[in-house]
């Protein structure tokens, strides 16, 4: 008996084809298909089947894994137009005619950008943007005029104007429109409870767990920012500044300072000013309170150990890698024992070449490429040309372009010229002398320590 009720059941169902997907949402391809071979089974041998097998039930959870958002599709039957809807897991029409939720193909959403202008217009129209911004945001999400209510989505555009977002951020955030307006105007809700802390519409997407979990978090931030109305004017008071001077510095490209939480601002503004640097310079030089607090302060106490903290390099030591700021230290300190406890490169220069500051700046102006040379640098080569080669101070004063060269490409040179009972200017000349010049003249030191061997 039980056998004959599927029977006459499939064949409802084949007669009734435009019912079939109020019933097959519910069973697998596999299950339809066997529910069909056991009827037709049953009708042919009823009495050898009756007893012995139940018909084949999908597992809960994988019910639940077929069942997908429904659409409202139309059919005809007999005349009558029926209005019935079918999930886009699963169905028992070919492939080619499901309807999906989301198109992918280009053509299918062209023709749904045009036959959905009049809605697209509207929503433009609420949002008071480009008619563009809503055809992109049509484009990922196309359900937003095939699929949900123009009038459902209208009211979440309000709902989210009226909490003060603005469309570009509203058309960014087009997978809010799949979450029901209960759902948004409840998130909404709790966060109009944090609202002086800046917020973004991302967190209406979150789970359940994580948006409690940023909402503390805010708590947290709100409780620093203490009696002020917004984080910009929380920001303006660390910087000793205006707002309309922190809006203008985020409109030039310091947004991390809406951005960054008000707690981490306030340690690494507390780190700088314990390492004497004045809210003047950390208004000058915002990009460093990007900045990471126990970086920032062990970089500090490091340079200022080894006494070579300098202002000027307060971005280099507080932004750049730890190779690059390790290396940084080690010649900063060579530079500072370079110069032996004068304060510039130019006291050493004046007083190593026993020149008046009128002799550097001609120096300066014949070989202006000596400005960004590095003390250390300097030192070495003025120790070998001094202390090693010989020239005189004057010499050098009159031909600054030797300073440029490495010290190993003058000791090698040297080391050919020496024997060669050159005098001053045949000597420096000789030494300003291109390498392929130099060589062919004078040879190189191999050669040299050849023919001298032969001696």
């Amino acid at each position: 008996m039980a056998c004959k009720g599927y029977g006459i059941l499939n064949k409802m169902a084949s007669d009734l084809s435009g019912f079939r997907t109020l019933l097959v949402p519910y069973f697998t391809r596999r299950t339809t298909n066997l529910f069909s071979a056991r009827s037709n089974a049953c009708g042919e041998d009823a009495s050898s089947s009756r007893g012995k097998h139940s018909p084949p039930v999908a597992s809960q959870s994988h019910l639940r894994s077929l069942r997908g958002p429904t659409e409202a599709l139309v059919s005809k039957r007999d005349g009558v137009q029926l209005k019935f809807l079918q999930t886009t897991a699963y169905s028992t029409t070919t492939k080619g005619k499901r309807l999906p939720l989301k198109y992918q193909n280009e053509e299918d959403i062209d023709q749904i950008l045009a036959d959905g202008m009049d809605v697209m217009q509207e929503f433009a129209d609420l949002l008071q943007c480009p008619l563009e911004h809503i055809q992109q945001m049509v484009r990922r999400d196309t359900r937003l005029v095939t699929h949900f209510s123009k009038q459902e989505v209208l009211a979440k555009m309000r709902l989210l104007l009226d909490h003060g977002f603005d469309a570009d951020e509203i058309t960014k955030r087009y997978q809010l429109f799949s979450r029901s307006i209960d759902f948004l105007r409840s998130r909404l809700r709790k966060l109009g409870a944090v609202k002086r802390y800046r917020y973004h519409l991302s967190l209406l997407l979150l789970s359940n767990a994580e948006f409690e979990h940023r909402l503390e978090t805010y708590r947290k931030e709100m409780a620093v920012m203490g009696d002020h109305p917004s984080q910009i004017s929380f920001v303006a008071y660390l910087l000793g500044s205006s707002e309309t001077e922190v809006t203008s510095l985020v409109s030039r490209g310091c947004h991390h300072l809406l951005s960054m939480r008000p707690s981490r601002l306030l340690e690494v503004v507390n780190v700088l000013s314990n390492f004497s640097v004045s809210t003047d310079e950390i208004r000058n030089k915002c990009h460093m309170l990007k900045c990471v607090p126990d970086v920032a302060r062990t970089r500090l106490q490091l340079v200022h150990d080894n006494g070579v903290y300098d202002p000027e390099k307060l971005e280099s030591i507080l932004l750049s890698s730890d190779s690059q700021f390790m290396s940084s230290v080690t010649r900063w300190c060579r530079d500072a024992e370079a110069l032996g406890g004068l304060s510039s490169k130019r006291e050493m220069l004046m007083k190593r070449l026993q020149c008046s500051e009128g002799d550097l700046e001609d120096m300066l102006l014949r070989a202006p490429a000596l400005k960004p040379l590095s003390p250390s640098k300097l030192a070495d080569s003025l120790h070998v040309l001094l202390d090693i080669i010989g020239l005189s101070p004057t010499s050098i004063v009159q031909n600054p372009t030797l300073l440029f060269f490495s010290t190993a490409r003058l000791l090698s040179r040297w080391e050919i010229l020496q024997h060669k009972g050159l005098t001053d200017y045949e000597l420096i000349r000789a030494l300003l002398l291109p390498e392929r010049k130099f060589v062919s003249k004078f040879g190189t030191a191999d050669v040299e320590k050849e023919r001298t061997s032969q001696l």
